[in-house]
């Protein structure tokens, strides 16, 4: 698995200075072509570092193209500072460069608002609270998206999805892998803790998790994705709106704004049935209640390392 995630990430990253090479090369594109194709080339290699420095800490950083090919084979590792430093000046390019509105269909393109919502996650994980808040409100008030009940989160029209990645069947990876087969032991199980660490009238127990009795025993999945095979309405969800109330809310709450934090806090416990937070909680407190609420809104690769 290990070896799977650097290989593809650096694939990704492979094709990404590729694209970015023959970008700057080109006297045939339009500008605003060109601006879009560069944005997303600039995000796609921020994802894909995002997760290799969240993963590994220090890591080859090539930056070039096949030309260099034999260089950057035998790179020696960049220090975690340096690598996260690249990701957010891709991710501000990327912003920059690409469009608020989606090109094609499905958000399966990536826009501003994409570049947005992973820069202020990469803010949040360095600890800059102030711009982690800036960035998330950019997203939440730009008028784009809104969360929806957790039955219909996971669609393909979902309005809070942000960037998905699109196939051809309507069948997600996560549902055709994390779903039960009928009378079949799940091949992934969630932890009995994880299940019973939801709130009894939770909607996200409800709709995003599942349970199976095989042979007198419960095997509880992730049952976010509802269609396992054939055909469906269901991609690969990479970000999702609601991950930039968690991410202000606990920027807020570094920050020591506890009132509008808690605020931030309670919009996704309200769309998952649950009731206001006690008003007495300190930061401490608040704090390990967007832990449990990344918790058990994360509990499924579909939202990797956020949300989502």
């Amino acid at each position: 698995m290990k070896n799977t995630i650097w290989f593809y990430a650096y694939q990704l990253i492979k094709n990404a200075n590729n694209a970015l090479v023959g970008l700057n090369n080109t006297q045939t594109l339009t500008p605003a072509v060109k601006d879009q194709l560069t944005g997303e080339a600039k995000f796609i290699r921020a994802f894909a570092y995002f997760y290799l420095v969240n993963l590994y800490g220090d890591v080859p950083m090539p930056l070039t193209g096949d030309a260099d090919y034999m260089t950057n084979a035998s790179l020696s590792r960049t220090d975690s500072k340096l690598v996260w430093t690249q990701i957010i000046s891709d991710l501000k390019d990327a912003q920059s460069l690409l469009p608020a509105a989606y090109v094609g269909t499905f958000k399966a393109r990536i826009n501003k608002w994409a570049a947005t919502t992973l820069l202020a996650r990469a803010y949040l994980y360095n600890q800059d609270w102030a711009n982690a808040e800036s960035q998330a409100s950019q997203v939440i008030n730009s008028a784009v998206y809104s969360l929806q009940t957790p039955a219909n989160t996971f669609i393909n029209t979902s309005p809070e999805i942000i960037w998905q990645v699109a196939n051809l069947t309507g069948v997600s990876a996560f549902g055709a892998n994390y779903l039960a087969s009928a009378g079949v032991i799940p091949t992934y199980s969630m932890y009995d803790t994880l299940y019973n660490s939801f709130e009894p009238v939770d909607l996200r127990k409800s709709n995003w998790a599942g349970v199976s009795n095989i042979g007198g025993k419960n095997y509880y999945f992730v049952n976010k994705y509802k269609v396992r095979a054939g055909t469906g309405n269901e991609y690969n969800i990479m970000l999702r709106y609601a991950e930039l109330y968690l991410i202000r809310a606990e920027a807020r709450l570094q920050q020591n704004n506890l009132k509008d934090g808690k605020t931030d806090l309670e919009v996704i416990r309200t769309r998952a049935g649950l009731g206001a937070l006690n008003a007495s909680l300190n930061q401490s407190q608040l704090l390990l209640a967007v832990e449990q609420e990344r918790k058990l809104s994360c509990l499924v690769n579909g939202d990797i390392a956020g949300l989502i």
